[in-house]
């Protein structure tokens, strides 16, 4: 899932910070983020930005494609936590306009579609991300977060600093913010959910919300909304198909990967759908090998789902089925790391359902 981490110092006119200082800021917030990516760890410093990278690696995995990483006259820098599933279509265009490719990686699609298009290359994408360039040119730093805020995007500015990461229990390595959000607190507590607008729990940290661009420019922050989603639905005698088509096309994109690629299935109807359609996309050879899905069961509970998944995987050729049974003595064994893995409250003990599902995803490979 990738990690990314980063501090721009807005006073550039100060003395040069020591690097010792400023590298161990940096490094703090990305032990504190280790889980998220095993593989490799980055971190650049040129005072005034540090940028930090905790990589799991997805698309190609050499050493090539770790971050930070730079554009050829090392102009541009960028840290990218997320998959732009169409990076493949993107790159005969943008070498088609003498941008030169020396990884196989979407990050890289990114840096180049960012000098193609500046700001405006977010709409080039399809995909999940949350990402930082710093234009060193322009001196411009431009940070993105996907249509739906898949990928998270957390920060804390005050008159010194602007500071992001992933998790907010990085910016907190950094930074003494203690006092809760109260009204966040009273609408988790009233509503039962978490809702959207931007704040979080901690007062003072902040996230960027879905479809918009954050941009700091002579010290300025300043936000830009991309996307909008629009009520344009279906029309026509083959509105079927089109949705059809869609359905198709986004399961057969996101299994573009150089390891293995697992699915979730509950038995209901939309992880069902997803799971067919990729059995069916096996069968005409659209994707190479068979795919493991991982389910939670709850045996004798009310809403155990379990003969819908018998049921449903017994339709399938290509699906592999994986269950466990997450119970209350997994659940207080586990208690401190999911609650500090989670960082903030959820709504119910759902998340742990997948929280165990994922381990088991890993011990897989």
């Amino acid at each position: 899932m990738c990690g990314i981490n980063g501090i721009l110092y807005f006073d550039s006119n100060e003395p040069e910070k020591q690097s010792s200082y400023l590298e161990n800021e940096i490094k703090a917030m990305n032990d504190e983020i280790r889980h998220r990516g095993p593989d490799n760890e980055g971190i650049f410093i040129s005072y005034p930005l540090c940028l930090g990278f905790r990589r799991l690696s997805i698309l190609d995995l050499s050493e090539k494609a770790n971050q930070p990483m730079f554009n050829e006259d090392k102009s541009v820098v960028i840290v990218f936590n997320g998959e732009i599933y169409n990076y493949p279509e993107l790159i005969p265009e943008l070498k088609s306009k003498g941008h030169k490719f020396v990884t196989r990686s979407d990050t890289e699609v990114i840096l180049h579609a960012y000098e193609e298009y500046g700001t405006d290359c977010v709409n080039k994408f399809n995909g999940m991300w949350a990402f930082v360039i710093f234009d060193f040119n322009k001196k411009i730093f431009f940070a993105s977060r996907d249509r739906f805020g898949v990928k998270p995007f957390y920060y804390y500015a005050n008159k010194e600093r602007f500071t992001f990461s992933s998790e907010i229990k990085a910016i907190l390595k950094t930074a003494k913010l203690n006092d809760a959000h109260t009204g966040k607190v009273f609408d988790y507590l009233s509503y039962g959910y978490k809702t959207s607008n931007g704040d979080t729990f901690f007062k003072d940290v902040r996230e960027l919300l879905p479809g918009h661009n954050l941009v700091i420019e002579k010290n300025r922050i300043r936000f830009e909304k991309y996307w909008t989603l629009k009520n344009q639905g279906f029309s026509g005698s083959d509105t079927h198909e089109q949705l059809r088509e869609l359905l198709y096309d986004a399961v057969r994109i996101r299994y573009r990967s150089d390891v293995p690629v697992a699915i979730l299935l509950s038995g209901g109807l939309d992880s069902s759908i997803i799971a067919k359609i990729t059995d069916e996309l096996i069968n005409e050879g659209k994707i190479e090998n068979d795919v493991t899905a991982f389910s939670a069961v709850f045996p004798g509970f009310l809403h155990d789902e379990s003969g819908y998944i018998d049921e449903f995987v017994n339709t399938c050729s290509h699906i592999n089925s994986v269950r466990l049974t997450p119970g209350s003595n997994e659940f207080l064994k586990e208690i401190d790391d999911f609650v500090y893995g989670m960082g903030e409250p959820v709504f119910s003990a759902t998340s742990f359902a997948h929280y165990i599902l994922m381990k088991e995803i890993k011990e897989h490979n």
